[in-house]
């Protein structure tokens, strides 16, 4: 009777596990393309927007970046400091983020933020 009960007890875990697992998965891959299905600009000090692409001005061998996580992931690889901050704005996404060693204090905004746009690259 100790061993069915053993075994049931492991199965029961084994079950929560699987069910565990499954359920972050499905939250983390959701939450993975949600992030990319917003197109991301940055956001200048009057409200208008630019694409990513501006930075390369500032920014040394700047690959194609689409959104903030791509751009702290690349400044991390190089080496540098990145802090990131989500702002709480109603109704879109906004992430502040500084890479102090080369001077950039960037917003990250999507679109419904964007008041309207700055045409310079």
């Amino acid at each position: 009777m100790f061993k069915n009960n053993q075994s049931t007890l492991i199965l029961n875990y084994t079950i929560r596990y699987f069910c565990t697992t499954l359920i972050f998965v499905f939250v983390f891959a959701s939450a993975v393309t949600g992030e990319n299905l917003e197109k991301w600009f940055l956001m200048s000090r009057h409200g208008e927007c630019a694409e990513i692409a501006t930075l390369k001005r500032k920014v040394s061998d700047f690959p194609e970046i689409k959104d903030p996580f791509s751009f702290t992931r690349l400044m991390r690889a190089r080496g540098h400091t990145v802090i990131e901050q989500p702002l709480e704005l109603p109704g879109t996404g906004a992430i502040q983020v500084d890479v102090a060693e080369l001077s950039l204090h960037l917003i990250f905004v999507t679109s419904p933020l964007c008041e309207g746009y700055l045409e310079h690259e």
